[in-house]
C-alpha cells in the first residue's frame, strides 16, 4: 500500500520542529509530511491489500461487525487489543502491524515484553487467532482482548 506521506522522515521533521519558532509557518511549510489518513480508509486498503473483506476481517479477528465498524467510524474508541486482533487476522508482517498501531495512537510492539514477544512470532509466522490465545494462554499471559493491557 502506498504511503501518501513526504519522503520527508520523522528525525528530519522532529529537528525542524525543534528549531521553530513559528508553529503555523511549520505546520503550513510541512503540510504534506502529516499522515491524514483515516482509520476506515486505512484499513480499507489494508483490507484490499490482503484480498480480504471487512467482515471476513472482524469475523477472523473475533470482533463483532457492528462493533468493528463503530470502531472504524471512531464511535467506539479502538484498543490495542483489538488492533492486534485486526493484524492477526489480516495476516500483516510484524512491521505493518507496528505501522497499524501508530496510526492509531498505540504502543509499538517491544520484543522485551513476553506478551509482545508472543505476538510478534505470531506475526512473523502468520498463527491464526486461536493460536495466538492458546501461546498467550499456555504461558499464563492475558490474552488479547482478555483484559486491560493497555499501554
Amino acid at each position: 500500500m502506498p504511503d501518501k506521506r513526504s519522503s520527508v522522515k520523522t528525525s528530519i521533521l522532529l529537528q525542524k520542529l525543534l528549531k521553530t519558532n513559528d508553529l503555523d509557518q511549520f505546520l503550513e511549510k510541512n503540510k504534506e509530511a502529516f499522515d491524514r489518513t483515516e482509520l476506515a480508509a486505512y484499513f480499507d486498503a489494508l483490507c484490499n491489500q490482503q484480498g480480504m473483506t471487512k467482515e471476513s476481517v472482524f469475523a477472523q479477528a473475533e470482533i463483532d461487525r457492528s462493533f468493528g465498524y463503530q470502531m472504524l467510524r471512531g464511535v467506539r474508541s479502538i484498543s490495542r487489543d483489538n488492533v492486534l486482533r485486526l493484524a492477526i487476522a489480516l495476516r500483516l508482517s510484524p512491521e505493518q502491524t507496528d505501522d497499524f498501531l501508530k496510526r492509531t495512537r498505540k504502543a509499538s510492539l517491544y520484543a522485551r515484553i513476553n506478551r509482545d514477544a508472543i505476538i510478534i512470532f505470531a506475526l512473523e509466522h502468520q498463527l491464526s487467532l486461536d493460536k495466538v490465545q492458546s501461546e498467550l494462554r499456555r504461558n499464563q499471559i492475558t490474552i488479547l482482548g482478555g483484559g486491560r493491557h493497555e499501554i
